[in-house]
């Protein structure tokens, strides 16, 4: 029943975990704690602009409604946070401070590229070391 995506994401919304009677729901909410802290982990890093911007309690929900909304779809941390920008543009959007910067959803964009462009730079780096390794 993991494998559903629908049924993890009732899961996930329903404190009876209602979609896995018979399962560890220890285990599964042990899971879905990690797994939230995976996502504000990365979030923390890409966004960290945008995070002092925030009341923490008010990041916290952010960062539960975009898991809920953005299933990572990648295994790297960072590229799993990279539809935060649009996620905090998205029109009707019900989870966000009450006071919350106009410019956020820009500011967040504005820190992605930044994240993005170091990440490649790094990445690149990685790949040219372990050439010049490997010809040695």
């Amino acid at each position: 029943a993991l494998h559903d995506a629908d049924a993890w994401e009732c899961f996930l919304q329903s404190p009876a975990g209602a979609p896995f009677q018979g399962a560890d729901l220890a285990a599964l909410r042990l899971y879905e704690t990690l797994l939230l802290g995976d996502v504000r982990q990365g979030l923390d890093a890409a966004y960290p602009k945008c995070k002092l911007l925030v009341a923490e309690a008010d990041w916290h929900a952010l960062a539960a409604d975009y898991r809920l909304r953005h299933p990572s779809d990648a295994y790297q941390l960072h590229r799993s946070v990279r539809w935060f920008p649009s996620y905090l543009a998205a029109p009707g959007r019900t989870v966000g401070p009450k006071d919350e910067p106009p410019y956020l959803a820009e500011l967040a964009a504005y820190e992605w590229m930044e994240t993005h462009a170091t990440t490649a730079v790094e990445a690149d780096r990685s790949a040219t070391a372990v050439a010049w390794a490997e010809s040695g």
